[in-house]
């Protein structure tokens, strides 16, 4: 894994797509900002694949 490796949070057991977009401190506190993902798309396909 490196600095731009990307990464993504869900409940256990659910896929959520939330990819994190940003690990900040705030004071104390750790903050976390997620942003939704679109389906991926393999290449030479026009629709996305469900459930990824």
């Amino acid at each position: 894994m490196r600095r731009l490796t990307a990464v993504w949070v869900s409940t256990p057991e659910e896929a959520s797509h939330q990819h994190v977009d940003r690990i900040y401190l705030d004071g104390s506190t750790v903050v976390i900002t997620t942003v939704p993902e679109e389906p991926w798309t393999p290449p030479g396909l026009s629709k996305p694949i469900p459930g990824t």
